[in-house]
């Protein structure tokens, strides 16, 4: 391998035996990424392989430091207006080193070099934690000082990492931080655990945030600082939830298991002993790697879950399609209201068939970055605003019907007069707000191009850097690391025979070092962990399901139908979280025209609601009252039109502002799904539609006897019949 072929300085990637096969034509196989290297792209260096870690060396410029440019405290950068996510160009001394290649795999390794070395400067000189945070606390500067808010410090560009596109900071260059106050309590002294992992011991209870274990004693924050406790409660519970990220983690039971002092755990269902870091502590419940003989059981345990949203969402379709076949045969359906109803469910249904082709493609693991991210976010954005512009047209007539002091009568003509204008505000403010949409990707406001590569390229890149961390450089951690992820894997598990000579403490104490050396996660973030310090991302949402994704596509182990139950989590919208969106991009999204329309539409069905009840009391006869209520399919629409909107949006909305237990989420998706089935029941399932049905394609055989018909006695052969 030529020097040339590198980038200057040349920089290479370094691989252990068990990473690679090397096949007959001497080409080498990375286990990790099914990546082939041909003979001529990698040396061979004291018996280790070694390649480029990226060949983007003729494809580079320069964006000088004095130079006009916008930076983000996302990393992201804009210059002559294009916008650069962090893990495009690279900080020197020199200036900022951008990739121009047009080579999609040239690109790719560029990016998985530039993930990595940002997260390295990181870890660089720390033999603590390493502290991540998200953008509110602090301030990028052009020339890439960090000013960081909670503890008024300035930081160098040599001075921090970058990981996920968040500042990420050895915790001991931070002025508030655990390290000199630490309690330390060996193991089987006084103190008792319970079953969610609470800690008893001087009369003080400590839940499993606010301990540590070490390979020979656990460590508590002896600090009265609510802030730095703040710090120590998410690093804790980012460390107990990492041994989750295997392929496979289930829940144990909790009737049937027990917490040992020694925080081993035993499991009465399957009758295995966990060591106290071979499983992980999410909201107080363990978790555990799944072993081959408990797959099986896993799988359709999570196939479960999603049986009832999908059986939702095949009821509803079946549900939309009928009313429109319905509709179409019946001519006296398809009146002003009708016809409004139609359209409201064409939109319906075109949403619905969108699920089905996005969950069908995420089934599909291979076909994960051939998805156009970008265009289904768009056409979602369509879908979207066509269902609540519908919505609305539907009770914008029926306020227009019911609170009008007279019903007006329109001929066939000004019906589809009207029509036509309730589909051009329907479906053209629709088409108008899906160009903007358009125009606002094309032009690189919003970016979807880091987030479709960032579960192959960020995950990759961080998990080949962690195992670079964990392979010695510093420290002797490549047991734990192969421990949690190789030994998994049947296509190296040989490898294991060269670690057996390692005892259990040194396996714990590695995974320990290795649990310290990583990112805050936010999942269990008491009141103050919010107000000041909050992590980067939560183990538990993102970097376990990008993992667990990366390893079922690196690995090929498995069907994989476990992860279909997070992956029914995005059906809200995002063909994957974390794309570079503005601020104000993302509060007009969630707040701004879709808020607008959800609030006529409540106010509209309840003045009208309000108008019909006086009109029914202010009615003095029958006839009266019978005009108003003649047409009650109206008020049936209305309140389906408002049940339809409700219950799509809130599943949606809220679940951006809270965070609910996945069993709930299902549980709202499921009644959003169901939105089809409402309306069909209530409008094709009717006595008159089936009386409409049989009278137009089943009519009655009731033959009249024809007048010609007279018997021949009373036949008068003169011409005249007779009276007899």
């Amino acid at each position: 391998m030529h020097e040339k072929s590198c980038n200057k300085p040349i920089i290479y990637i370094e691989f252990d035996r068990w990473e690679y096969t090397v096949l007959k034509d001497f080409r080498v196989r990375i286990f990790a990424t099914k990546q082939l290297i041909t003979k001529y792209d990698y040396v061979v260096y004291e018996g280790k392989l070694e390649t480029c870690v990226t060949e983007c060396a003729n494809f580079t410029f320069t964006i000088k430091y004095e130079d006009e440019y916008r930076v983000w405290n996302n990393f992201s950068l804009m210059y002559q207006g294009r916008m650069y996510s962090y893990d495009e160009y690279r900080i020197t001394d020199d200036g900022l080193q951008v990739c121009n290649s047009s080579d999609r795999l040239i690109k790719e390794k560029w990016r998985n070099f530039i993930v990595s070395e940002k997260i390295t400067i990181a870890f660089k000189h720390c033999n603590v934690s390493v502290d991540g945070f998200y953008s509110e606390n602090y301030t990028l500067d052009t020339n890439f000082t960090i000013f960081f808010k909670p503890t008024n410090q300035n930081f160098t560009r040599q001075n921090y990492g970058v990981i996920l596109g968040y500042f990420a900071i050895c915790s001991r260059k931070l002025i508030l931080s655990c390290n000199d106050d630490l309690i330390k309590v060996k193991y089987g002294e006084q103190y008792s655990v319970d079953k969610n992992f609470s800690l008893v011991y001087n009369k003080k209870i400590y839940d499993y945030r606010e301990y540590r274990l070490s390979h020979d004693s656990l460590e508590m924050c002896g600090s009265n600082d609510s802030r730095v406790q703040a710090i120590w409660r998410t690093r804790n519970s980012w460390q107990k939830s990492l041994p989750a990220s295997c392929y496979r983690s289930y829940k144990l039971n909790a009737r049937y298991y027990a917490v040992t002092k020694q925080f081993a755990v035993y499991s009465a269902d399957n009758g295995q002993y966990f060591k106290r870091n071979d499983y992980a502590v999410i909201d107080g419940k363990p978790y555990a790697c799944g072993k081959e003989n408990l797959i099986p059981i896993y799988v359709m345990t999570n196939f479960k879950i999603i049986i009832a949203p999908l059986c939702a969402l095949a009821l509803s379709i079946i549900s939309l399609l009928l009313l429109l076949i319905v509709y179409c045969m019946l001519p006296e359906l398809r009146t002003l209201p009708g016809l409004n109803l139609m359209s409201f469910s064409f939109a319906l249904l075109l949403w619905q068939t969108y699920l089905v082709v996005f969950l069908s493609l995420y089934s599909h693991v291979g076909k994960l970055f051939e998805m156009p991210c970008a265009r289904l976010f768009v056409a979602n954005k369509f879908m979207t605003y066509s269902i609540i512009m519908n919505a609305a047209v539907n009770i914008y007539h029926l306020r227009k019907t019911f609170c009008g002091n007279t019903l007006v009568k329109s001929d066939e003509l000004k019906k589809w007069n009207r029509f036509l204008k309730y589909s051009v505000f329907s479906w053209g403010v629709t088409i108008i707000i899906t160009i903007v949409y358009i125009v606002l990707v094309k032009e690189d406001v919003l970016r979807f191009d880091q987030p479709t590569a960032s579960v192959k390229n960020d995950v990759q890149s961080s998990l080949r850097f962690y195992r670079r961390i964990a392979n010695g450089k510093t420290m002797a951690n490549n047991i734990g690391i192969y421990h949690r992820i190789a030994s998994l894997k049947g296509d190296v598990l040989e490898s294991e025979s060269r670690f057996n000579q390692s005892t259990d403490t040194v396996l714990e104490d590695a995974q320990s070092k290795f649990s310290q050396s990583t990112v805050l996660g936010k999942e269990d973030a008491t009141e103050d962990d919010a107000k000041i310090y909050q992590p980067i991302v939560s183990l538990k949402k993102d970097v376990q399901s990008s993992l667990k994704f990366y390893e079922r596509i690196g690995f090929a182990n498995g069907d994989g139908r476990e992860d279909d139950a997070r992956i029914y989590q995005q059906i809200s919208g995002d063909c994957i979280n974390g794309r570079i969106t503005p601020d104000w991009s993302a509060a007009v999204d969630i707040y701004g025209i879709q808020g607008c329309l959800l609030l006529y539409i409540i106010g509209m069905f309840i003045f009208t609601a309000y108008r019909i009840r006086q009109k029914l009391k202010a009615s003095r006869n029958v006839a009266q009252k019978s005009n108003i209520v003649k047409r009650r399919k109206f008020v049936i629409l209305l309140k389906l039109a408002t049940t339809t909107a409700l219950s799509y949006w809130f599943p949606l909305f809220i679940s951006r502002i809270v965070d609910f237990d996945f069993d709930i989420k299902i549980a709202l998706y499921t009644v959003t799904l169901l939105t089809g089935a409402y309306i069909g029941i209530a409008f094709v399932f009717t006595r008159r539609n089936y009386q409409l049905l049989k009278k137009k394609y089943f009519p009655a055989n009731n033959k009249m006897p024809a007048d010609d018909e007279i018997p021949l006695n009373r036949i008068d052969y003169s011409g005249s019949k007779s009276t007899v």
